[in-house]
């Protein structure tokens, strides 16, 4: 009977051993055999899946540059946008600023052109003033309205009616004393000249003689004569004789 027991432990030693050496996971064996028969199934799946990657990289691929693509042409035109509208703009007020500038410049020419028409120069200021005084300064008694009419019409309207009663007080004086006179003028400038109004400075020797003195002599009178701008003509307002 021992004997027969040691044969059966034996033999299901022997199996155990023999049933470990094909088993799945306690030997290297059992590991080749399990690899072995996963192999297939992996290789399969692993087949599968590189076109899978490549179609999902080449879709992506697409998509990354249909994106781009869009993405650039609505930008451009929103960069672009802002500074075409900057650039209209500036365009805008330089164009309103040059229409500006030659609008005050033409009203400016024209009102310097105007004035300059309307106001007569210093020449003709000073030629009046000379005039004016030779025709005050010389008189006849036999015809003291001679030069009035003349003088009246060179003079402002004030200062006509203030000549006019100057002729009048000194009629009778000069008519009883036969007073005769002519008039030079020997020196004559402006001192101030304007659009509106001038003042001339005039030196006038005055040759009379009158009942008192019959041979005549010889007077040095200094006028400052002022005129007024009327419609581009001087006439005289105002004579001071010193």
């Amino acid at each position: 009977m021992a004997t027969d027991t040691t044969s059966l432990t034996e033999k299901k030693d022997t199996e155990k051993n023999d049933t470990g050496a094909t088993g799945e996971t306690d030997t290297p064996r059992g590991k080749k055999s399990a690899a072995a028969r996963t192999a297939p199934v992996a290789r399969r799946k692993q087949a599968k899946r590189p076109s899978a990657t490549r179609d999902s990289k080449t879709v992506g691929h697409n998509t990354d540059t249909d994106t781009d693509t869009d993405t650039s042409s609505d930008v451009a035109p929103e960069r672009g946008r802002p500074r075409a509208l900057i650039i209209s703009a500036v365009s805008l007020l330089f164009v309103i600023l040059i229409g500006v500038v030659g609008f005050f410049a033409y009203q400016f020419l024209s009102d310097d052109d105007a004035s300059s028409a309307a106001a007569p120069s210093t020449a003709e200021a000073i030629d009046t003033a000379k005039d004016y005084a030779i025709k005050l300064s010389s008189f006849d008694y036999r015809d003291l309205n001679k030069n009035r009419a003349a003088i009246a019409a060179m003079s402002t309207p004030e200062f006509a009616a203030k000549y006019s009663q100057m002729v009048t007080d000194l009629t009778q004086i000069v008519t009883d004393g036969k007073g005769e006179a002519t008039a030079t003028v020997s020196h004559a400038a402006a001192e101030q000249v304007s659009a509106t109004d001038a003042t001339v400075m005039l030196f006038v020797d005055q040759q009379a003689r009158n009942v008192v003195a019959p041979t005549g002599k010889t007077q040095a009178y200094r006028m400052v004569v002022k005129l007024k701008n009327s419609n581009g003509h001087w006439l005289v307002d105002d004579i001071q004789t010193k």
